[in-house]
């Protein structure tokens, strides 16, 4: 895996997780104040704050979807179905869970290392 990206992935995996997280509050604590009487729920500040969160959110998907899937060696176009946004959930599970990483070295380094030390032994 590509370091570079992965740690800007890991950003934006939990910008993304923070951002819902605060959505899901806001709305819990939005359903109070809709049910009051002689309320007006767009010209409320929890408005504000959900739409902050989602648009955050779909900013930290797109962002950080991108960089797993270019850590892990695929086009950052198959964070495109995101739009959806039930499909976010499915596509972080993807891209960390079920995806092969194409970047994977095929050599380890004690490979490497024995094999030049056996080289070395072998000549007189």
């Amino acid at each position: 895996m590509d370091i570079r990206h992965r740690n800007k992935a890991i950003v934006g995996l939990v910008i993304w997780t923070a951002a819902l997280l605060v959505g899901i509050v806001t709305l819990m604590a939005s359903r109070n104040f809709v049910h009051a009487p002689g309320t007006n729920f767009l010209s409320h500040p929890m408005l504000i704050s959900l739409s902050a969160a989602l648009v955050v959110q779909y900013g930290a998907f797109f962002w950080g979807g991108s960089q797993l899937a270019q850590a892990k060696g695929y086009s950052s176009g198959m964070v495109v179905i995101g739009i959806l946004w039930p499909a976010q959930i499915l596509i972080w599970g993807l891209l960390l869970f079920a995806l092969p990483d194409k970047c994977a070295h095929r050599k380890t380094r004690s490979s490497r290392a024995s094999g030049r030390h056996a080289s070395i032994h072998s000549h007189p």
